[in-house]
């Protein structure tokens, strides 16, 4: 069921009551030597491990090694210095050791959640993968639909970790320890590596600038480590651009652009500008697809549970691209998460301050009321704004912020939902108590919960379906430490985003492009699929025997494809958003119909 994510390899360990399997990927020390499952040299300690250590040569000095492996490394490592051992590691990856000595397997996964582990306890056992795919093939019979996550999933048009869509399954927290006795059957967890959202320096703009500089250009060193060529996924934006700067002074990898069709989704040319800028090798890659709903299937499907953001389209196929030359491609992801590039970090701190001073109720009637005389979009925001300052909570003002359908029925003509609203939030609660004013809430909501459920996923999911490691400097351990401890307003203001990104990139590249807008890495789903297809999609959704109509009134599906073609619609919702959400709900009933039926 993994082949795909290691075609390189695979290998198995079985003894009575355990079995432990792996497919490889080899980027690291590619002899037969380093394959898995790993075995130490006394042998009293066994690892399946995916991902890579990146200062794996730093820390073996002391270990008796015998290949050149990063994966030797972590094993000896471990057995040397215990799991302490663990926060001195830094990469992506989740790996699970089995310690003979103690009949303990021993689960970590690293800090930001790059690389996924899944995990489900059953009948005295426990079992985990890569992939859902694998856990549901063993344990079909015995699974059930996580309700709370398809509430949540309609609203964010992903399954929020460490939820899976089924209740039996789990994904371990990042920076998480997971102990479970054999003999016992008994758990533990312990948190090891765990990031702070609240706590700020005192350092002036000038040193955070050189201090963040320093370190994302250690980040950069550090993932260029491998034994295969490393190639760089080149956007349109100021953040892979950086990452190409860097990485093109000591790596030859070429950087590598995805182009569709559609102009207004095209950031070919910007990113075409930016490899000539640093006389780096560039490959633009034309995407023509023909068979548009077969392949938007085919996606939908290998990610084991509804998954509802377009941008997987696109990403699908830049790693098919970067298959062509090589297993890794490297990443501008988490730049906007740390750096506030997002509206949403921009606004939170303005619309919290006013819900505190001036009355959220009474500001958001005034805002509705002025929305009615204004034009189609203008309307739209006003009615979002002042539903959002009529919220109870900063939770609740944060994951209405992030929620692609409406969380309050005045934002339009009919309530969408079969459910109450009123539990919604409840699994979204922060463990931290961070502050409701400034930007450390919408910060750590964005980090833990949008980027790596959504954002994370896409990238794993969507790149090691062809056989290719996607790394993310941007979210090296250090480098996201420090960019937290960071002051709010160094960092953004309500009109500008990512001002220390943008201070560095102006150092390298011409200014107009530091000014840049984000654009987004998605498709315009009703354009592309076409009028035939999307009466299909509708007919789908509407299908009685399906799982949508469970918790979606007909009528509000019916409005949705309105939408695209009725302009007066767009007063409550812009045709982006309705193709966004068109999409939410023909994932749910695809993955209800495809797989748990």
């Amino acid at each position: 069921m993994l082949s795909h994510r290691g075609p390189d390899d695979s290998g198995e360990f079985v003894e009575p009551g355990i079995f432990l399997g792996h497919r490889r990927l080899s980027i690291i020390d590619l002899s037969q030597a380093a394959n898995q499952p790993f075995f130490s040299g006394d042998g009293n300690a066994i690892i399946v491990f995916n991902g890579e250590i990146y200062n794996y040569k730093e820390l073996s000095d002391g270990l008796s090694l015998r290949t050149t492996s990063d994966t030797e490394v972590l094993l000896e490592g471990f057995l040397k210095f215990g799991l302490s051992f663990f926060q001195r590691i830094r990469g992506i990856y989740a790996f699970v050791i089995y310690d003979k000595r103690t009949h303990q397997l021993i689960f970590y996964r690293d800090p930001a959640g790059i690389k996924p582990l899944y995990y489900t306890i059953q009948e005295g056992s426990i079992s985990f993968a890569s992939e859902i795919k694998s856990l549901y093939h063993l344990f079909r019979n015995a699974l059930s639909i996580n309700e709370n996550a398809i509430k949540s999933y309609l609203s964010l048009g992903y399954v929020s970790e460490p939820s899976t869509i089924y209740n039996e399954i789990r994904a371990l927290n990042p920076g998480t320890l997971l102990c479970y006795d054999i003999n016992t059957n008994c758990s533990t967890e312990e948190t090891l590596f765990s990031y702070t959202f609240d706590q700020f320096n005192q350092l002036s703009f000038a040193n955070n600038l050189s201090q963040t500089e320093s370190l994302l250009k250690r980040a950069c060193e550090r993932n260029k480590v491998a034994d295969v060529e490393v190639n760089i996924a080149l956007s349109g934006g100021i953040d892979s651009s950086l990452i190409n700067y860097y990485v093109s002074k000591f790596n030859t990898g070429r950087s590598i652009t995805v182009r569709f069709s559609e102009d207004s989704y095209d950031e070919s040319s910007t990113a075409a500008d930016f490899a000539r800028h640093l006389s780096a090798e560039h490959f633009i890659s034309d995407v023509k697809i023909t068979n548009q709903l077969e392949l938007l299937n085919k996606l939908l499907i290998h990610f084991d549970q509804p998954y509802g953001d377009s941008s997987l389209i696109p990403f699908y196929f830049l790693s098919k691209s970067a298959s062509n030359f090589s297993k890794v491609i490297m990443g501008g992801d988490g730049g906007d998460e740390i750096h506030n590039g997002y509206n949403s970090q921009r606004l939170f701190p303005f619309l919290s301050s006013i819900q505190s001073h001036f009355g959220g109720m009474m500001v958001s009637r005034s805002m509705k009321a002025m929305g009615s005389a204004l034009s189609v979009e203008q309307s739209r925001l006003m009615m979002k704004f002042g539903s959002l300052l009529a919220t109870h909570s900063g939770d609740e003002l944060a994951f209405n912020l992030l929620s692609w359908f409406p969380a309050l029925q005045d934002q339009y003509p009919i309530n969408p939902f079969k459910y109450l609203l009123a539990d919604l939030h409840k699994g979204f609660t922060r463990k931290e108590k961070l502050s409701l004013h400034g930007g450390s809430l919408i910060e750590a909501v964005l980090f833990q919960e949008r980027l790596r459920s959504d954002y994370l996923r896409k990238a794993d999911m969507m790149s090691m379906i062809n056989g290719v490691e996607y790394r993310i400097p941007m979210l090296d351990e250090d480098l996201v430490s420090f960019s937290l401890s960071i002051p709010y307003d160094q960092k953004s203001s309500l009109f500008k985003s990512k001002k220390m990104l943008r201070a560095i990139h102006k150092k390298y590249f011409p200014s107009y492009s530091s000014k840049l807008k984000k654009q987004g890495f998605s498709l315009p789903l009703d354009n592309w699929l076409g009028d035939p297809t999307l009466k299909y999609i509708e007919s789908y959704i509407l299908d009685e025997n399906g799982i949508v109509l469970n918790y979606i009134e007909p009528e509000y599906v019916k409005i949705l494809f309105r939408t695209l073609k009725e302009e007066k619609l767009r007063r409550f919702c812009s045709r982006e958003s309705a193709y966004q959400r068109i999409l939410i709900l023909y994932s749910l009933q695809l993955w209800y119909r495809e797989i748990y039926l």
